[in-house]
């Protein structure tokens, strides 16, 4: 007889049953409104806003208040012609799911302290640029960027389409120790990720960067010896470049200590042709104190090291030279030579080789690409799981997720 066995999920989505619905649309039927701004006007704390994506709607929109602003409609878009600013309030909660903005997605502080941040969702959205301020956590969801920029200072940032610079800024210096994720993005082509935050713990994972200079830049990061930054199983080109200095695809010119930098099972290649030093693979720039993690990674470029004693190569990383075949890599980000797949780390974990969900070896496990493409019109969408990798006779597993609904 098999075991009966609970598993306990816990699903956190981002609509209320329980609000008032609100609807905008050009029919001119009763109880609805010809415009957003109307409708936000109307609107009590935690009502929802559904808007026709037939039309367009040329305006400005301002929040101020707990609002979901969503398309009427699954698996579509309503289109404003104007930008978005939110102005945020302690403990606040606003869902923006499903717009188009031909310009920008602001979320100011306003009243917002570090004891009572806001949340501000941006889900399945389009728009030139978000920008998120202090004490405003920002999560941007599942949106088409094309070639946009994120800047933000709280929050997470997961599987978006043709990113444009991903920027993260710097805090108020208060609340210092909280997590922000960067994970299972594509960016645009010559795009990539500036990190100048020493408030925050990095989880940079997933991630697909082609670009012809620095694909992962850092200036500032947080050091606590009990906990690290990660840098997990991204796919990074850069270096093309090379005429100018120091465009290797990683490069760290930050004053804290590097001992909590961990780079792992990462896949990071050079594609300059230039023997100089400013060109290696990952370039760390003097003075610095302490030495970066370097883990089972795939490192190809005429330097395959970081800077003179600033990594400590400790075990498993594959090193190649511009010599060997170029990596293959197809339009979703995966490594297709066969000395790239599998492997990285031999931990159970890592062992990846059926690329199954919840393996978090090259490419798979919950931090994947493949995790964030539309489950179906209508339906929640998991983008953050935690189970365990195995599972022994008489154990009760737990499996804890979050996700978007996108309905």
């Amino acid at each position: 007889m098999k075991p009966f066995v609970v598993i306990l999920l816990c699903l956190t989505t981002m609509l209320s049953s329980e609000a008032a619905d609100l609807y905008v649309n050009n029919s001119g039927q009763p109880d609805s409104y010809t415009t957003i701004s109307a409708a936000i006007a109307a609107a009590a704390a935690g009502d929802r806003i559904f808007v026709s994506p037939f039309g367009e709607y040329t305006e400005d929109l301002t929040i101020t208040q707990d609002v979901t602003l969503a398309s009427a409609a699954a698996g579509t878009s309503f289109n404003v012609v104007g930008s978005l600013t939110i102005t945020c309030t302690p403990n606040m909660n606003v869902r923006v799911i499903g717009g188009s903005f031909s310009n920008s997605i602001t979320a100011q502080t306003g009243s917002a302290t570090l004891n009572d941040m806001a949340n501000v969702y941006i889900v399945e959205c389009k728009f030139s640029a978000t920008n998120g301020y202090d004490f405003v956590r920002m999560h941007v969801l599942f949106c088409d960027l094309s070639n946009n920029t994120i800047a933000i200072r709280h929050g997470e940032i997961r599987g978006n389409k043709n990113c444009g610079l991903v920027s993260i800024n710097d805090g108020p210096n208060a609340g210092i120790g909280d997590t922000l994720f960067i994970v299972g993005n594509t960016l645009a082509d010559n795009r990539y990720i500036n990190w100048n935050n020493d408030d925050n713990y990095f989880w940079i994972a997933n991630n697909r960067i082609d670009t012809e200079g620095r694909g992962l830049q850092i200036f500032k990061h947080h050091f606590n010896s009990v906990a690290n930054n990660n840098i997990i199983n991204n796919y990074i080109q850069g270096g093309d470049n090379y005429s100018t200095s120091y465009q290797s695809p990683m490069y760290l010119s930050t004053p804290s200590n590097l001992d909590n930098i961990y780079v792992y099972n990462n896949v990071i290649e050079s594609a300059s042709s230039n023997n100089g030093s400013y060109n290696r693979v990952i370039f760390v720039n003097s003075p610095y104190t302490g030495s970066i993690k370097l883990y089972y990674n795939y490192l190809r470029g005429y330097n395959n090291g970081a800077t003179q004693n600033a990594a400590e190569k400790i075990v498993g990383n594959i090193t190649r030279g511009t010599d060997d075949p170029l990596l293959l890599v197809d339009l979703d980000g995966r490594c297709t030579e066969a000395t790239c797949i599998d492997k990285g780390s031999p931990a159970l974990q890592y062992y990846d080789i059926d690329m199954t969900r919840n393996d978090i070896g090259s490419y798979g496990g919950p931090y994947s690409i493949d995790n964030y493409m539309v489950a179906g019109a209508g339906k929640a969408r998991v983008y953050d799981l935690d189970m365990p990798f195995e599972i022994w006779s008489g154990q009760t597993p737990q499996v804890k997720a979050k996700a978007a609904h996108t309905k």
